[in-house]
């Protein structure tokens, strides 16, 4: 605990920070200011010692009306107050249950003083919280960008000096903009002087990375725009500028957006805030060419002239790049180090992508930089900031989320060859003149590194047909087959037997039914889920109860069941969330009861009929492969019973006379993919007469008739 200062000390403090006088929260309400949690008791009434700047009020009112105490109330709304305080600055606001809003005092505005003396705070000053001191280091670099201008709260939250705060709840939706609105349309914006005027939601800058071209682009333009988000990036960046008259700074007010949304983030859980924040990350590290990057369907810049690097590297701009970098780091600091395993899991897939195209075209970028550095008169390269913030950010995922960006970056190993380990380029010319006088005259003489390869692995891909293996199979793992009696009312199985089928890491079970039509007994295997044992009753039907193991249609399983073997549709027996210890959620169903929505185990979200069936509860064997192999032997009697999935080593990884793809210093091949469907058996590998490559975008749309 830190020692009490003396009274000397708490006057200069008090003359250097402000002082938020809040009254009226519950007893047993959640309080947290810069991400530091408090319970509020009945003697509470505020804060002390604020220091000057950006602050975030994090408030929950969880208490009952019988005011009983419990530290872990969850009922409310969590709701956020972002306030810029200076020094000797007093606030006052008293909370309203009715509205759950902080209110200020009657006749009073944002903009009017409050005078309190010194003999009232020495009266409160047991009752106001000192202001934690001990995290400001890491709040100040959360609100780097935020501190330095009000005017990104003043645009995004639509407040007016003289009225209301920049108040927000975990519901507040963002307001829609037009995403393709000019910066003089933008300039010519007026604030609003009414609060009647000011429309609901948070207006952040609109981000449309599926429309990423300027206007009037076609064909290739429009192609290489699509793909590249350097004009979208500079377009967002323009319109956040004019949005806050900010004609001088064109990276703080989209950088100080950024910031709020990590905020409403962390301190809210607010959907859409977490939503412009990814796209925002998104158009970041899409935008190769203000980093100096090649178009990404022309040549590497280690296969081009230098006139192409210079080319490439004459429209560069860095400082926006650099920032962000700086920015993200700083948050990445922030969050938890099992935030992307838990709260944001289905995100991490999204940002790691992201992170690895940032990642090439910085690759791309130091080699086109580095090309030019090669020219007579070519300035040094300025890319030392940008290479510097890369690897601070690489280092501090890797350190906090285990996330393996890279050591190095493949240019800069390139760049720092040695000369003894350097490419040796050979000049073939006179061998082959000497070869061409030598057939003249009668003999011939090899050219050496032109030998013939090994017979790769394409060449040797005949000699048998594909065998099932099913010899230790003990049956199709299936539901029951549709009838009469699940689809109108239910029937009882019993488990009779947990058994082990080879290549499966579930386990099966063998639940028996009464035939329905015939006097005789039919024996069901069921995919087995955690908590069945031998003996239990498993009913099957649109009337059956919801407990583990039952078999019921989604429309009659509430939203947030955990279900598993879900038909795609009605009477296909089970093909989705079937492997060990995996899942499916039920989300919701469809207002007139023909489908439903259920996330899979891979966060994808997947619409099926409502008709269509499910086992209620996790499938069996979970944590099946957190144990590890250990030996090699072990693996090969996993994959002897399964498919012909034995490991396939990689083209890349191989030498160059094993195979056209292998050879080089690392790990790539060289060049283009894409090979002739004549093509020779040796060559034939890749891209085999590929129409197009690349990545799929956009959506099919489909028409009604």
């Amino acid at each position: 605990m830190p020692p009490r200062p003396s009274p000397a000390e708490a006057k200069a403090l008090w003359a250097r920070h402000a002082f938020l006088l809040l009254t009226g929260l519950p007893r047993g309400a959640h309080v947290a200011l810069d991400a530091h949690a408090y319970v509020v008791d009945t003697q509470f009434q505020g804060f002390k010692m604020v220091p000057p700047g950006l602050h975030c009020l994090t408030w929950q009112a969880g208490a009952w009306d019988d005011d009983r105490h419990d530290v872990f109330a969850t009922e409310g709304v969590r709701s956020v107050w972002l306030l810029y305080t200076a020094p000797k600055e007093v606030f006052v606001r008293s909370y309203d249950a009715a509205t759950d809003t902080w209110a200020m005092a009657p006749g009073t505005d944002a903009r009017t003083p409050t005078v309190v003396s010194q003999e009232h705070f020495q009266a409160w000053d047991a009752h106001l919280a000192p202001y934690p001191m001990e995290g400001g280091t890491n709040w100040t670099a959360l609100t780097h960008w935020l501190a330095q201008s009000p005017g990104t709260l003043a645009r995004v939250f639509r407040t007016h000096e003289h009225h209301g705060d920049a108040t927000c709840d975990s519901f507040t939706p963002v307001a829609p903009a037009d995403t393709l609105a000019t910066v003089h349309e933008l300039r010519a914006q007026r604030l609003f002087d009414t609060p009647s005027e000011v429309p609901s939601g948070l207006a952040f800058t609109p981000i449309c990375l599926a429309h990423s071209w300027p206007p009037g682009a076609q064909g290739a333009a429009r192609t290489l725009w699509s793909m590249d988000k350097s004009w979208r990036l500079a377009q967002v960046l323009a319109q956040a500028s004019a949005a806050e008259h900010a004609a001088n700074d064109d990276t703080g007010p989209l950088l100080r957006e950024m910031e709020l949304c990590f905020l409403l983030v962390r301190c809210a859980n607010h959907a859409g805030a977490l939503e412009h924040w990814l796209a925002l990350i998104d158009l970041f590290c899409y935008a190769g060419a203000r980093l100096g990057a090649p178009a990404p369907l022309a040549l590497h810049p280690a296969e081009g002239d230098a006139a192409a690097a210079t080319a490439c590297t004459q429209d560069v701009q860095l400082d926006a790049h650099v920032a962000w970098m700086h920015t993200f780091t700083a948050q990445c600091e922030a969050l938890p180090t099992t935030v992307w395993t838990d709260e944001l899991a289905p995100y991490e897939g999204r940002v790691l992508q992201a992170l690895a195209q940032l990642r090439a075209h910085l690759g791309r970028a130091l080699s086109a930089w580095a090309a030019r550095h090669e020219l007579p008169d070519g300035p040094a390269p300025p890319h030392e900031r940008l290479v510097q913030a890369w690897r601070t950010l690489s280092a501090s995922v890797h350190t906090r989320f285990a996330w393996t960006l890279d050591a190095r970056l493949d240019e800069e190993v390139e760049v720092d060859e040695d000369d003894d380990e350097a490419p040796v380029y050979v000049d073939l010319s006179s061998a082959v003149h000497e070869k061409e006088e030598g057939a003249a005259a009668g003999w011939s003489l090899p050219l050496r590194g032109k030998t013939m390869g090994r017979v790769i692995r394409a060449q040797r891909k005949s000699g048998g047909i594909f065998k099932a293996h099913t010899r230790l199979n003990k049956a199709p793992a299936k539901l029951r087959a549709y009838d009469f009696a699940e689809r109108n009312g239910y029937i009882r199985g019993l488990v009779k037997e947990i058994v082990h089928d080879a290549g499966r890491g579930a386990p099966l079970a063998k639940v028996t039914f009464r035939d329905p039509y015939r006097y005789k007994l039919r024996t069901e295997t069921f995919i087995a889920t955690e908590g069945m044992h031998t003996g239990q009753f498993v009913y099957c039907g649109k009337k059956a109860m919801l407990n583990v193991g039952n078999v019921l249609p989604l429309s009659s399983l509430p939203e947030g069941t955990i279900v598993c073997n879900v038909e795609s549709k009605s009477g296909d027996r089970g093909t989705l969330a079937r492997t060990s210890g995996n899942y499916a959620t039920v989300i919701g169903h469809d207002a007139d009861g023909l489908t439903s929505r259920i996330r899979l185990p891979s966060g994808v979200k997947k619409t099926v009929p409502s008709a269509a069936r499910a086992t209620v509860g996790i499938v069996a064997g979970g944590g099946r492969i957190d144990k590890p192999m250990l030996k090699a032997g072990r693996a090969y009697h996993k994959y002897r019973v399964k498919r012909n999935s034995w490991p396939r080593t990689r083209g890349v990884a191989m030498n160059p006379v094993d195979h056209p793809h292998g050879g080089g210093n690392h790990q790539h091949i060289g060049h283009s993919s894409t090979v002739k469907r004549g093509s020779v058996p040796g060559q034939k590998v890749g891209l085999i007469a590929a129409r197009r490559t690349g990545l799929h975008r956009g959506t099919v749309k489909v028409r009604d008739a």
